[in-house]
């Protein structure tokens, strides 16, 4: 969901210390040092100090998707995005099927309480990922990096 956040700690350079992320699409600076209220994914920030020496640096916010409507039915599949592995925890018994975004079926398993995949044989770029747990669907979007 969006409720990821970014906390930042600036060191070095001459305060104050202004702050351009990539999210907002504007591309000027005047953003606040950290983030909340975000999706998993990559950000970038530029820093520029009072004499206006620049530095960037990129974070990833994992993402962690919960599914259920109850306790006793939850999934979380992180990292997202991912180089390779694939974690799905759960609460039970759950399958998965792994889809190419044009529909076509990549992988199918079963397992119980967690699995890890790995993604190493597949292209970098978006898939889909269907988890079914107590008659309950999910698709996931997972991006391989």
């Amino acid at each position: 969901g969006d409720d990821g956040s970014i906390n930042i700690t600036v060191s070095g350079g001459t305060p104050a210390y202004d702050f351009d992320w990539d999210n907002d699409g504007a591309g000027e600076f005047g953003d606040p040092e950290d983030l909340t209220g975000i999706a998993g994914g990559t950000y970038t920030v530029v820093v520029s100090d009072a004499n206006g020496c620049e530095d960037t640096e990129t974070i990833v916010v994992d993402s962690k998707l919960t599914i259920g409507q109850n306790a006793e039915s939850v999934i979380s599949v992180y990292p997202n995005p991912t180089n390779d592995r694939l974690v799905i925890n759960s609460s039970g018994n759950f399958s998965i099927q792994l889809f190419s975004v044009n529909g076509d079926i990549l992988l199918t398993k079963s397992g119980v309480n967690q699995m890890e995949i790995s993604l190493s044989e597949f292209s970098t770029g978006i898939y889909l990922l269907e988890i079914e747990e107590n008659g309950e669907v999910q698709t996931v979007k997972v991006i391989k990096e």
